[in-house]
């Protein structure tokens, strides 16, 4: 018996599939609700596919596999609760692209073994309840890329595992509630997460083994976000910089050889800030502006440095460091006053230590330095 698409079920659904020899090429378009199309090209020589669906509740997969020349692979789909994945193994110069308009969409693109001078790219825009993942592994020089614009409640992931030369970046833009996480292993990392005007945001990056680097922007009107980086053995690079934010939180923690840690929080004050560092040629440096904020440094180890400028008023500074020949200064400009008085605290263990502390706003400031 035939089923009839009526007006109710709200499904015109128009696929065309067309495939060209070696020179493969699967072209789909659908309208309509509850719609799938699934692309499967393997053991080709050329391999692209392009899928576009309008309408609410789709699902489109694209899969890709030993191509002996570049994969591309394209969806494109507008709606409620669509769900786009693209899989593309053993090709060099892949290409994998998402993008989606609509709320409560999910996009996966996952690019594995030599998939090298891959890209894969996600868009998602004006929409709530959104998520995004890109995996890449066993790569070289390839890029990840996710853009989430106007909506809130939105997910981002991105793993790059394994690769080297690979770069790492998502943004989030006018938004509320949103998650971004990095993770990378490899050689020579990178990774950026941008925030703006993103409300209650959090974002992480964490990496693992060798020349790391890694920066958070949180911009705007960012209230209440977190900010969080973590890196283990060699290069070592974090920044992170929330302005123009209230109640932000940034947190970095590092552990060996070249580290250096920069915080950085906007005027509308009670952030706080945690550096935490082992091993090397250790670098800190925190710069608050607000009023109430807390700034903490832990250094361990080696070349040393940290220090934390304070311009607000009835902020606290800590720094603890080990080792030898270390210098700490803390410079408060604030206000403060008795009960509510800026504190600056050192404590230094080991020999040939330099510790400045500046108070000169109000009074009532509290300031202690321990050399051991």
């Amino acid at each position: 018996m035939k089923k009839l698409l009526t007006p109710l079920a709200l499904a015109i659904s128009l696929a065309s599939v067309q495939a060209i020899a070696d020179n493969n090429i699967a072209d789909s378009t659908q309208f309509g609700d509850l719609n799938d199309v699934t692309i499967d090209q393997v053991n080709v020589q050329d391999a692209t596919a392009s899928v576009t669906q309008s309408g609410d509740s789709n699902g489109a997969s694209v899969v890709q596999a030993n191509s002996t020349n570049a994969m591309t692979a394209t969806i494109d789909t507008t709606g409620t609760a669509n769900r786009a994945s693209i899989f593309q193994e053993d090709s060099w110069f892949a290409s994998a692209t998402i993008t989606q308009e609509g709320e409560d969409n999910g996009a996966d693109i996952v690019q594995e073994l030599i998939s090298d001078d891959s890209s894969a790219d996600i868009d998602q825009i004006s929409a709530a309840g959104n998520t995004a993942s890109i995996t890449q592994t066993f790569a070289f020089s390839s890029t990840s890329a996710i853009v989430q614009e106007n909506a809130e409640v939105n997910n981002a992931e991105i793993e790059q595992v394994e690769t080297e030369g690979s770069d790492a970046y998502i943004q989030q833009t006018n938004t509320l509630l949103d998650d971004a996480y990095i993770f990378q292993t490899g050689f020579a990392q990178s990774a950026a997460i941008y925030q703006d005007d993103a409300w209650v945001a959090s974002a992480s990056i964490s990496q693992e083994g060798s020349s790391h680097l890694a920066t958070i922007d949180q911009n705007a009107i960012s209230d209440y976000a977190i900010a969080d980086i973590s890196q283990t053995g060699t290069g070592n690079t974090a920044s992170t910089t929330q302005s123009g934010s209230f109640g932000s939180e940034a947190y970095t923690a590092q552990a060996g050889e070249f580290n250096d840690a920069t915080i950085m929080q906007g005027p509308l004050g009670i952030h706080l800030a945690i550096v935490n560092q082992e091993g090397q040629f250790n670098s800190a440096y925190v710069d608050q502006n607000g009023t109430a904020d807390v700034a903490q440094i832990d250094q361990y180890g080696e070349a040393g440095y940290a220090q934390a400028v304070q311009a607000g008023d009835y902020n606290e500074a800590m720094i603890d460091q080990g080792g030898m020949g270390n210098t700490a200064l803390v410079d408060q400009t604030g206000l403060g006053q008795a009960g509510l008085s800026n504190t600056a605290l050192i404590q230094q263990t080991g020999a040939y230590d330099y510790a400045t502390i500046m108070q000169s706003g109000g009074a009532g400031n509290n300031a202690v330095v321990t050399q051991n």
